[in-house]
């Protein structure tokens, strides 16, 4: 098994399929998916709430888009986390009809 697969526990449990169907379903790394659970385990809405567990969620959101905005020399104000390409595109097309056409 390649190093690159061995992140992914489906890999590891299924060493001989080549998955190419990631437009459908992406599989996960096992970094992201301690990340996930450790974030499931204590669950808050962030930024609805002044009880400290939606703060803690809150400033972890604020955290990581300060990572990546350095990761990609960019501004916080630059960055959109959407939860879909889907949604992506329909945010882009949207804002191009409106402000272009």
């Amino acid at each position: 098994m390649s190093d690159f697969r061995s992140h992914f526990p489906f890999f590891q449990n299924n060493p001989e399929i080549v998955y190419l169907d990631s437009a459908a379903t992406t599989q996960k790394s096992q970094i992201v998916i301690d990340v996930v659970t450790k974030y499931l385990k204590k669950t808050a809405n962030p930024g609805r709430s002044s009880f400290g567990l939606s703060q803690q969620v809150q400033e972890c959101i604020e955290q990581v888009r300060a990572d990546v905005a350095d990761f990609f020399g960019s501004r916080v104000s630059n960055l959109a986390f959407v939860s879909s390409s889907t949604i992506t595109s329909n945010i882009i097309t949207r804002s191009l009809t409106k402000n272009i056409l």
